[in-house]
């Protein structure tokens, strides 16, 4: 078969599969509300353990930091709380992608199920779990006396460059880690050194040297398009700018990831 014409079947069949996804993404939807319930049958409060934890983990560090480096307990707070919740939205978002169609093994051979609508469910699902969490931040927000007001609005477009930028690296992961299973111990490992060289924790005019960290980490300006509305901050300085570029090519990388890979998935799983 030419070349054209085997890149020409590839481009149809990747498309039509992500028509199909976003026609049925309803389905996608009920699929991770449906694992959510799965997960958390039999508990009294489900997802807000995880909530409960952040909560706890974040108290403590902000507790241990502010002794240790100074500052004050009421900005530290809010600042590690957001930085965490993000944080845990991403790196969860990526490690569970690596096993989200081999898991849906069954689901896919043994139906006609778009490919994409299942890596679609995995963004969704990590995203209502996140969603609980405004439960923990909400507490510290009347403790430390932040104020709702209309800057507040920009967490809207922040979550969406957000989660555009997860859902187009959740596509990358979900299609390569099938063909190349050490991808899932790497990101492992990755999102656990990530969080320390990335602003999670600790501010960046915090640091004295190594500033690149900072400016060539694109972790570092989605982190602030979103937590500062949320914690009544200013952003960095074109940090919305490189927001859209870092979620546009994350987003690129994703559906050209699934464009390349698709046909070979069903004998990859």
């Amino acid at each position: 078969m030419p070349l054209g014409r085997m890149m020409k079947n590839a481009l149809n069949t990747s498309f039509r599969d992500l028509r199909e996804s976003i026609a049925r993404l309803p389905l996608a939807f009920f699929l991770a509300w449906q694992d959510i319930r799965l997960r958390y049958s039999r508990s009294l409060i489900g997802p807000f353990w995880v909530s409960i934890s952040i909560l706890v983990t974040a108290c403590a560090l902000s507790f241990v930091m502010t002794g240790l480096f100074g500052g004050e307990l009421r900005k530290a707070l809010p600042f590690v709380l957001t930085g965490i919740i993000i944080w845990s939205f991403l790196s969860q978002s990526l490690i569970e992608a690596c096993t989200t169609l081999i898991v849906a093994r069954g689901h896919l051979t043994g139906a006609p199920m778009p490919y994409g609508l299942m890596i679609m469910s995995t963004v969704i699902r990590n995203v209502i779990v996140s969603a609980h969490h405004l439960f923990a931040f909400i507490l510290v927000a009347i403790f430390v006396g932040i104020r709702p007001d209309w800057s507040m609005l920009l967490i809207i477009p922040g979550a969406l460059l957000v989660v555009t930028a997860v859902t187009g690296l959740v596509f990358a992961v979900a299609c390569l880690t099938p063909r190349f299973r050490d991808l899932m111990p790497l990101i492992t490992m990755v999102m656990g050194i990530g969080a320390l060289l990335s602003p999670v924790y600790w501010r960046p005019e915090s640091l004295v040297r190594n500033r690149g960290i900072v400016a060539l980490n694109p972790i570092t300006y989605l982190l602030d398009v979103l937590r500062a509305p949320l914690i009544n901050e200013h952003t960095m300085p074109h940090a919305w700018s490189a927001a859209v570029v870092i979620a546009l090519v994350c987003l690129l990388v994703g559906v050209g990831t699934f464009v390349l890979t698709r046909r070979r998935l069903p004998f990859w799983i």
